[in-house]
């Protein structure tokens, strides 16, 4: 056994020198092949925990690879198990890298929010990283990364603050590096980078002489022998058609002939559909309607081209593998539920008719009172049973709904192992099937896995409200600020339908003493509701109003509205006023449900008011602090 253990751990070292050595090479194929093969040998032969930061640094290159391919999900499986791993190593520039990673995969999903935060910590811990340069060169990408994000989010004050400290932090690192020519290069260049994205935040606000001037500092920067032309022909383009917009025709016809002079030679066809979007400016600036018409056909095929790569790109499928459980286990709980209001319904009745009785005694037999004391006496002692029978039931009633919660919790919670572990095995098997259409079941089945997921915590949350309201951890906190963080963040699901999200916030701030990610989940589900149920292009609006002692939060949307119906039954768990969206969304009819559970807990109040066809107003109302 122990010759064998030496020979693995040979064969790993000797897996590791061959990944290097085609890393350096740039052979990525066989590179990745050496990766995958040191990733067998740590976990196959017992070596994760004899070599933690070998583990972690193969787990951040397979992860590498999934990015490289666009397979966003995966890679981001792979940074957070690195990220695991540098966290019990308490290795904090490996920390600060997995979070780079992260940061830079929910950017490219879109998610700007998430990205900035990944961004801003990393950048709490690059500074621990030893090798000088490294932490000058990160550190500068991160600030811009910051400011990118907060751009995408059309926050511009935020994204011209992180340009501007991107750039400040340049030039005082470079004046403080004079001797390292390698840093004194980098800062140049990336001088050139930030000051062109300085220009493009500063172009929606018509601030056109002074972004003009920025991109032509860029100009001059990338256009030093050896730097990117890809830049400097970026540059150029976004000059001219900030020339075209003043007027400048004859430089911006310059600037065009430069950059197709050197197009055809530079990759990718985002530069070319910028291309024609110049083309299309000048030409109607310079009334030639022909050449415009025929450079906006030619825009036009461009982004109908790039959308639907986009399109392919996120599109995801959701089959639902937990149907069946789900159908069973609702049908056991109405059953009960049944059980249980047949045996109301007689306590009841029981109860109704021996009050008629008693009311009959009195009225027939006030004159003869005294006779009858016995009988009555007998009834009230009737009585006192059947409350203490109905006592007994309510008990039984407050105990099976207890039952109920612990036995959803269970279900949830053991059907939650398996679906993972499916997940996870999808992944693992992805890369190894060939055929097209068994790699797409897989992608499928994986895409399932994770719905399904949703679905399960959904009903966890929901047992989770209903029996440990206690273990809410409670802080005060700004509901202006918190609608704001919501808005931002279903901004661009909204967007999706061409929909628009308002918000007006209290004049005053509205500080609640509360558990923030319980209140954040009630408001991001009302606000996913009121996008789910309006039509494309519709609005909705985020509303705060301070009261004498509470704050009032409206959601308002133009949607399809609620049934007469469905109103008073709205709330329930498992509720059957469950609808399809505008664009067939899925509904659970959980949702409203846990919301009700989380404002009461909070001794708050929910309504609503709507209107069939007219749209609908969701209120929340909370004690100040």
């Amino acid at each position: 056994h122990a010759v064998l253990y030496k020979d693995e751990y040979f064969r790993f070292k000797a897996y590791t020198f061959w990944k290097e050595y085609y890393y350096c090479r740039e052979i990525a194929d066989s590179n990745r092949l050496y990766n995958d093969s040191i990733l067998y040998a740590l976990e196959n032969y017992d070596l994760t925990s004899r070599y933690p930061a070998e583990y972690a640094n193969v787990l951040n290159n397979k992860g590498n690879h999934f990015y490289e391919e666009n397979k966003y999900d995966s890679a981001f499986h792979y940074y957070y198990k690195s990220k695991t791993i540098a966290d019990e190593l308490h290795d904090t520039c490996l920390i600060s890298d997995q979070l780079y990673h992260m940061g830079m995969v929910t950017y490219r999903q879109e998610k700007y929010g998430d990205a900035i935060n990944y961004f801003k910590q990393a950048l709490v811990g690059n500074d621990a990283c030893k090798e000088k340069r490294m932490v000058f060169y990160r550190r500068e990408e991160l600030i811009n990364n910051v400011a990118l994000s907060f751009s995408k989010l059309q926050a511009s004050d935020s994204a011209l603050f992180y340009y501007r400290a991107a750039l400040a932090y340049v030039n005082e690192f470079a004046a403080n590096n004079t001797d390292d020519t390698d840093i004194t290069k980098f800062a140049r260049l990336a001088s050139g980078v930030i000051y062109a994205n300085l220009a493009t935040e500063l172009m929606p606000g018509q601030k056109y002489e002074e972004a003009a001037a920025l991109l032509i500092m860029a100009i001059a920067i990338n256009s030093s022998p050896r730097y990117d032309s890809l830049d400097v022909t970026y540059g150029r383009l976004e000059l001219a058609q900030i020339y075209i917009l003043q007027n400048k025709l004859k430089e911006a016809a310059s600037l065009l002939q430069l950059v197709d002079e050197q197009i055809d030679r530079l990759p990718g066809h985002i530069i070319k559909q910028e291309r024609a979007a110049a083309s299309y400016a000048y030409y109607k600036k310079t009334n030639n309607a022909p050449l415009a018409l025929a450079a906006l056909e030619q825009l036009n095929k461009m982004k109908d081209s790039s959308d639907a790569a986009l399109k392919k790109l996120k599109q995801v499928d959701f089959p639902q593998i937990l149907k069946d459980q789900e159908m069973q286990y609702q049908l056991n709980l109405l059953r009960k539920d049944n059980q249980l209001n047949k045996l109301t319904l007689w306590v009841t009745l029981g109860l109704i008719g021996v009050a008629i009785v008693i009311v009959i005694l009195v009225v027939g037999n006030y004159r003869r009172s005294v006779k009858n004391v016995a009988k009555l006496t007998a009834l009230n002692k009737l009585i006192s049973e059947q409350k203490v029978q109905q006592d007994r039931t309510m008990e039984a009633l407050v105990e099976s709904n207890r039952d109920k919660d612990r036995i959803l919790h269970v279900v949830a919670h053991d059907l939650r192992s398996p679906v993972s572990a499916i997940m996870m095995m999808t992944d693992l098997i992805a890369d190894e099937i060939a055929d097209p259409s068994h790699k797409e079941i897989i992608e499928m089945i994986a895409a399932s896995s994770k719905s399904q997921l949703a679905l399960i915590a959904e009903l966890l949350e929901f047992s989770g409200n209903s029996s440990n309201q206690s273990a809410m951890v409670m802080e005060v906190i700004d509901m202006n600020e918190l609608c704001k963080q919501a808005a931002a963040l279903l901004y661009f699901k909204a967007a999706e339908k061409d929909q628009r999200i308002d918000v007006k916030f209290a004049p005053q701030p509205a500080m609640v003493n509360c558990a923030r990610e319980k209140i954040n989940r009630v408001i991001n589900n009302l606000v996913s509701n009121a996008i789910k149920f309006s039509p494309s292009g519709g609005l909705i609006r985020i509303m705060l109003h301070n009261k004498e002692t509470t704050v009032v939060i409206a959601i308002e949307d133009n949607g399809i509205g609620i049934p007469d119906k469905y109103k008073p039954i709205l709330f329930d768990s498992f509720t059957t006023a469950k609808r399809y969206g505008t664009l067939g969304e899925k509904s659970f009819g959980l949702g409203l449900s846990i919301c009700k559970q989380i404002i009461e807990a909070h001794g708050g109040k929910i309504w609503f008011e709507s209107e069939e066809g007219k749209g609908s107003t969701f209120f929340i109302e909370l004690q100040l602090a």
